[in-house]
């Protein structure tokens, strides 16, 4: 694959790839002796070696709604590659672009993918990475660019078409923000909310299970104080957590005086499904979260990071007064149904 891309950097002053990132990380490395301390001289340095990069995964990203009305449903190359060479690919890709050259009808190269596919090898994977973005290229100049194609374009004018939105952003995996961009500043991005949870307080035995788990939620958003959490406590369900998410995807704190544990996760999906695991957690509740949907959740409020800094979301406020209303009126009908029990 190094050398692949080596020969088509000499050739075009250009490099396609797949699941940039990491590639760029390993070429790097080989080119600095000193290791670079800030993430600006990173960007600067790889737009200096490389400076037209398209990565395949963006490049798809912008063609999603296409490739997704057929049935491609995500932006590996293993999906990628299997679609774009399968007969599928004809109801949006009007022309025959064969992987295999001196073969217009493309019959070779479906016969040569149902043979020889062998994903992961670095030959293979280079040989795909290219047909690939010469293929996803070719139908964004027909969906973006209201283009007409009648025969395949020349790989340098593709470079060219490809240049403002797509060149140089690169795809930064398992974080909530879209791109790395070489060219200059990067979009701000978006992370979810922290999620809060304290221990579960539990009712009566004589109560049921729904108002036993009630009575903790709203326990754990009115009182002022909860039990202590211990350091070996914290670190089980902080192993617990990496264990189920994974350690780049969640990381966990200890909350104001121990009380509480508190849970940065990487994406909004990442967000509700740690939500949904203390949904069904024995010892702890979420704060602040009471009776929303794994949808709701997904689509919750967020804060805006730009640089370091984090800013609360313009919704919260009526969300938090919403709660408390919500909070006291469930306490009411709470304490009549207790009433009921007990009398």
């Amino acid at each position: 694959l190094f050398f692949f891309l080596l020969k088509l950097w000499i050739a075009l002053d250009v490099i396609g790839t797949t699941n940039a990132l990491l590639l760029l990380l390993y070429l790097l490395l080989f080119n600095y002796i000193v290791v670079l301390e800030t993430y600006n001289e990173w960007k600067h340095a790889i737009h200096t070696l490389f400076p037209i990069i398209v990565d395949t995964k963006f490049l798809a990203s912008a063609l999603q709604k296409d490739l997704q009305e057929e049935d491609c449903p995500d932006f590996s190359l293993l999906t990628l590659g299997t679609f774009l060479n399968s007969e599928l690919s004809a109801k949006i890709l009007p022309i025959s672009i064969p992987l295999c050259t001196g073969n217009d009808s493309g019959e070779r190269t479906v016969e040569f993918f149902k043979e020889y596919a062998n994903y992961h090898n670095a030959a293979f994977d280079a040989l795909v990475t290219g047909n690939v973005f010469i293929k996803l290229a070719h139908l964004f100049v027909l969906k973006r660019c209201s283009e007409k194609l009648d025969q395949c374009w020349p790989l340098r004018r593709l470079f060219v078409v490809c240049r403002k939105d797509i060149a140089n952003k690169i795809p930064i995996p398992l974080i909530d923000a879209q791109c790395c961009n070489l060219d200059g500043e990067d979009a701000s991005g978006y992370r979810p909310d922290i999620i809060r949870v304290m221990r579960n307080h539990r009712s009566s035995g004589t109560a049921s299970n729904s108002i036993r788990k009630l009575f903790s939620i709203l326990w754990s958003l009115l009182c002022s104080s909860s039990e202590r959490i211990e350091s070996e406590e914290y670190e089980r369900v902080r192993d617990d957590l990496v264990r189920v998410f994974g350690s780049f995807r969640v990381d966990v704190r200890m909350g104001a005086r121990n009380e509480s544990l508190e849970i940065a996760t990487n994406t909004a999906s990442t967000y509700a499904r740690v939500c949904a695991f203390f949904d069904a957690h024995d010892d702890y509740t979420v704060v602040g979260d009471v009776g929303q949907t794994f949808e709701q959740r997904l689509c919750s409020s967020r804060t805006e990071k730009i640089g370091n800094k984090i800013y609360p979301s313009k919704c919260r406020s009526g969300s938090n007064i919403s709660i408390v209303v919500a909070v006291f009126a469930v306490a009411i009908w709470t304490g009549a149904r207790l009433l009921r029990n007990i009398s």
